[in-house]
This record gives structure tokens, sequence and C-alpha cells, in this order.
């Protein structure tokens, strides 16, 4: 599970502001495309994991929204 509450999704929540985690992959192409932002990082971290876990060829990584 990725132990992530529901409160934290502003999709759930609509009271929340701009995410500050944003998740993106680099594909083998080298092409980058955002794929969520997150308002925690360790919820942009807990997906990037399960998308590790598919063994595909792309890169994820998980930046802070400045």
């Amino acid at each position: 599970m990725l132990q992530v509450e529901p409160s934290s999704l502003n999709a759930v929540n609509k009271n929340l502001g701009p995410g500050k985690w944003r998740l993106t992959r680099l594909d083998d192409n080298g092409n980058e495309i955002e794929m969520y932002v997150f308002q925690e990082e360790h919820c942009a971290r807990a997906v990037r994991t399960l998308f590790e876990r598919r063994g595909h060829k792309q890169d994820y990584y998980v930046n802070e929204i400045t």
C-alpha cells in the first residue's frame, strides 16, 4: 500500500494549495514528462517507487517545486 492519506490528495481535498513536489519521468529518448504533483514529498516518493518496480526503461525523479 502507498500509505497516502486521502486528505493529502488535491483531487480529494479541494482546500489544498498548489503541489510542492513533482514526479517526472525521463524516457529512453530523453523526453522529460511531468506525471503528478503532490503536497508531501513522501507521497511523491512512494508513487515513484511503484513506477520503478514496473521495470520500464524510464527513470523517475521527485523534485521540489520552487
